[in-house]
């Protein structure tokens, strides 16, 4: 590559990068986003709360000795707290402020015990890490009735990272597992569905079919598939509805046949990043679909204007 060929190249990366950096949209589906994941740190500390004994009076070790570990009334107090920040963001109250609480209370209880690490919650850290960086009160917010001049559209640099970490989900999990022959010849699933044979919510021949070797012995390798063609496609515009939709069915099938606590509802819950759009493009959803989900169904949303 000659210098003049190497300087251009420069010069083209670093207008991309100026771009991605100044670029603002609307803010309606991160509010839209918050409120989804208020609901899902209540359901998150819902257990926790009325666990007995609490997981400080259980054998446990903390993720590093200079962590400070709790009396029982200070844990719970923690989760309690944790709880009602979750409420907090579902209504829009002090969003901001909320946020920060519910994300310091699952980080600090995260930290706590080795053992009960997840990647469920520590999905929902990142996540609620991410919003903590965004203003999520452009909708759905009781914080608007005393300020409804708060800007709807702002820098959504934030939400690229997010969307980096949401996507980085599909390809890790798809990409290692299609490397291990265990779960790319059904091995792994079909032993993880005999497992949890009881949460079925079928019976009969559907049973009967969705338990055999065979089955997952075909369908293994399209699971997978799937996953990295979501964490691919989200990536492009004319995949994204795409993408989006499989998105969805991929987890509403594991929330069905397998408890994984919180990560299906925060997945479908992410794929809200991928519904913001710069000012100066069209939106992702169309009208017709934008109009079902509360918060977009705006005409400010379309033509957003900067403020």
């Amino acid at each position: 590559m000659s210098p003049l060929s190497a300087s251009h190249a420069v010069s083209r990366a670093g207008a991309w990068l100026d771009r991605l950096v100044d670029d603002r949209g609307s803010l309606r589906p991160i509010a839209v986003m918050r409120c989804c994941f208020g609901v899902i740190v209540v359901l998150h500390f819902r257990p926790i709360v009325s666990a007995e004994p609490t997981a400080v009076e259980r054998f446990h070790v903390p993720w590093w000795s200079w962590v400070p570990e709790p009396s029982p009334a200070l844990y719970s107090a923690i989760a309690w707290t944790g709880l009602v920040a979750g409420v907090a963001m579902a209504l829009g109250l002090l969003c901001r402020a909320a946020t920060v609480v519910a994300a310091a209370c699952v980080a600090y209880l995260l930290v706590l015990d080795v053992g009960g690490f997840g990647h469920n919650r520590a999905y929902l850290l990142l996540l609620l890490v991410g919003l903590t960086t965004l203003p999520t009160d452009a909708a759905l917010a009781v914080d608007r009735v005393w300020r409804p001049d708060r800007p709807v559209v702002g820098l959504i640099w934030p939400v690229y990272a997010m969307r980096v970490v949401a996507s980085s989900i599909y390809l890790a999990s798809g990409g290692s597992k299609w490397l291990d022959a265990d779960w790319r010849s059904g091995h792994t699933l079909w032993a993880r569905m005999r497992f949890y044979e009881a949460n079925l919510p079928f019976g009969g021949w559907l049973k009967d079919l969705y338990l055999s070797r065979g089955f997952w012995y075909v369908a293994a390798p399209m699971v997978l598939a799937a996953e990295i063609a979501i964490g691919v496609g989200l990536w492009h515009r004319r995949t994204r509805l795409w993408a989006m939709a499989l998105a969805v069915g991929f987890h509403v099938s594991i929330e069905i046949t397998a408890s994984v606590q919180t990560f299906s509802y925060s997945g479908i819950a992410a794929l809200l990043l991928w519904v913001v759009h710069p000012t100066d493009r069209g939106p992702v959803l169309p009208d017709r679909l934008r109009a079902l989900i509360p918060g977009l169904a705006t005409p400010t949303m379309a033509r957003p204007t900067l403020r």
